[in-house]
């Protein structure tokens, strides 16, 4: 049986995030990530950009405090990883 990942605490945050809320809006950022690089591709602009790259930079950046996340103007972690 698969143990589950603790919570975690963003930079700047006083109460922990459940690993399972962080787990859900990375994947939903991932899959906006896919549908923005896809326009952006289809512009010939050839970005050299991963899904995974935009979502992960989103992600370590909130739980590093360079994108400060304000839980009560923004409670939806993945409304704000899309830039709330």
């Amino acid at each position: 049986m698969a143990s589950k990942r603790p919570p975690v605490i963003f930079a700047g945050q006083d109460d922990p995030i459940d690993s399972e809320v962080i787990e859900v809006a990375y994947q939903k950022g991932l899959a906006y990530a896919r549908r923005g690089l896809a326009r952006f591709n289809n512009t010939g602009l050839g970005l050299h950009l991963t899904p995974e790259d935009v979502a992960h930079t989103a992600v370590l950046k909130t739980m590093d405090g360079i994108r400060p996340w304000n839980r009560e103007a923004c409670p939806d972690l993945f409304v704000h990883l899309a830039g709330c």
